[in-house]
């Protein structure tokens, strides 16, 4: 694998409080006298590699250490299998390596900014860096290195992908066939499993959209009784009290006017005033509307409230979300057809992987 490491940062580990660097091009060598902290340099690398980490690598007085690492190289592509079987964002002309652990144990590891575990990190770095030492592992005692550096030398890597590409498709279908030729017991009673769990979801007639609509019905059905309190005690107060504020407003309009009539300068004033008298009726109509909508059927509440219930039972069972309920569904739903056209499917199977069988033995003859 052609990569080339171009950066290394580190922060707070052993002595280094923060360290920045960017490597040129060629070759690099790293000397200095005993104490420099070459070891140190090599220590974060074998972090990014996987290697374990101790908090008392920690720099004294610091709670947490960084570590971070790019390599680049447009054969870094070639990892993009591995990182999508891993889960992780895939690789361009770029990866980057981030490592982080705490005084309080918490270790996380990042690659391409997609959080990951300690494993996909160490077999993502067998393939980037080989450190090579008295007490250090050599990839070469390796017999899949080994496999691979003869195959890199007979370059034969476009008939290893096709050979890998069959092997994939055999094993994705021996395991179907294996899921499928199961005990004529076990069968049935996945049979039933797998009706029940039908019926379970197709009676409560889902749509992934309702789910939104109805949490929210039910959030201000369940606090209808506060949300009345509130919204009458404020149009009380705008409009129905004895003192309300439209009630006072009314004696600072009468006030406003006849000071108007002595100096009609303020008549920009009482325009306004009389706006805002116009403004604040509105919003005490509105809100009386408000909670007079809210005067909920019991019938129609409880109906709401069984409908959120059925909601959380199917979530808790069959997915986070009633969109994830519904593909559930449709998985069970197509795993019950093929169980019960069984034999047609197994001996469908069979051909197929017979086919890709041949296939695949055909590729490894070519790399013989």
């Amino acid at each position: 694998m052609s990569a080339v490491l171009t950066l290394l940062r580190i922060r707070n580990l052993a002595l280094v409080e923060e360290l920045e660097w960017q490597l040129g091009p060629g070759f690099i060598a790293v000397t200095g006298e005993t104490g420099a902290g070459k070891s140190i340099i090599i220590g974060a690398l074998q972090l990014l590699l996987g290697e374990r980490a101790d908090k008392s690598l920690i720099r004294t007085g610091a709670d947490l250490c960084t570590v971070e690492a790019v390599f680049s190289g447009a054969e870094l592509q070639k990892l993009n299998r591995k990182l999508a079987e891993a889960g992780v964002e895939p690789c361009e002309d770029d990866l980057i390596l981030k490592r982080t652990f705490s005084s309080t144990g918490t270790n996380r590891q990042f690659i391409n900014g997609s959080l990951t575990t300690l494993s996909v990190l160490k077999n993502l770095g067998d393939e980037l860096v080989d450190l090579h030492g008295p007490h250090d592992h050599q990839s070469l005692l390796s017999p899949e290195r080994q496999l691979s550096l003869l195959d890199s030398f007979a370059r034969a890597e476009e008939q290893l992908e096709e050979y890998r590409k069959h092997y994939r498709q055999l094993q994705g279908l021996l395991g179907e066939y294996a899921a499928l030729n199961t005990a004529e017991t076990a069968r049935e009673q996945e049979l039933d499993l797998l009706r029940h769990q039908i019926t379970e979801i197709e009676s409560a007639k889902l749509v992934a959209s309702e789910e939104e609509g109805i949490e929210k019905c039910y959030k201000l059905a369940s606090n209808s009784k506060r949300l009345i309190e509130l919204a009458s005690g404020i149009a009380n107060r705008l409009s129905e009290a004895d003192d309300s504020v439209l009630a006072q407003l009314a004696e600072t309009q009468r006030l406003l006017r006849e000071l108007e009539k002595i100096d009609n300068s303020i008549a920009q004033f009482s325009s306004a005033h009389a706006a805002a008298v116009v403004e604040l009726s509105e919003i005490a109509r509105t809100l009386s509307a408000y909670a007079e909508k809210f005067d909920l059927d019991p019938e129609q509440l409880a109906a709401v409230e069984q409908r959120v219930s059925l909601f959380e039972t199917l979530k808790r069972k069959y997915g986070g979300s009633i969109a994830d309920v519904i593909a559930f569904g449709e998985r069970a739903a197509e795993r019950m057809r093929k169980i019960e056209r069984r034999d047609a499917e197994l001996e469908r199977l069979t051909k197929d992987i017979e086919n890709v069988r041949t296939q695949m033995n055909r590729a490894g003859e070519a790399l013989r």
